[in-house]
């Protein structure tokens, strides 16, 4: 059980000091111009949405066997 919880103890700060190089080394990094967006210009739809006709569906026998099966 010691031997364990020392491996993770080794881990973990091993882990950490490579975390803070790579959060230094992305701080250093140039970032892209941030992108317009449309967050203030709302979209207004006035239009109905128009209903789509019902459909028929044709059941086949085979689909009505194999239905069946998996009962």
């Amino acid at each position: 059980m010691n031997n364990k919880i020392g491996e993770v103890e080794k881990w973990h700060f091993a882990f950490t000091d490579r975390q803070a190089a790579c959060n230094d080394l992305m701080s250093k990094e140039s970032k892209p111009p941030k992108k317009p967006t449309n967050e203030h210009n709302h979209i207004i739809c006035d239009t109905s949405t128009p209903e789509k006709p019902k459909q028929d569906f044709e059941v086949m026998d085979e689909d009505v066997d194999y239905a069946l099966s998996l009962v």
